[in-house]
């Protein structure tokens, strides 16, 4: 019987500021990586920023469907 691959790490996303003007950023890490700013477009692990929002941001990896990170509260 085939063994379920285990699904690669998700992103955590730490904070989003939203602005106008595709100038909306996000600080995000993979759990074993330093925080990192991304933008709309920016690449994190294997997973593509689709979009910014309010303590929400939305990644996509190649051939699945996009998901959503809240923000962590602290």
């Amino acid at each position: 019987p085939a063994v379920p691959a285990t699904p690669p790490a998700k992103p955590v996303v730490l904070g989003t500021a939203v602005a106008s003007g595709n100038r909306s950023f996000a600080i995000c890490r993979m759990p074993d990586g330093p925080p990192m700013t991304v933008y709309v477009g920016d690449k994190i692990g294997i997973y593509t920023v689709k979009s910014i929002g309010r303590n929400q941001v939305v990644f996509v990896a190649p051939g699945e469907e996009p998901f959503a990170v809240n923000a962590n509260k602290p």
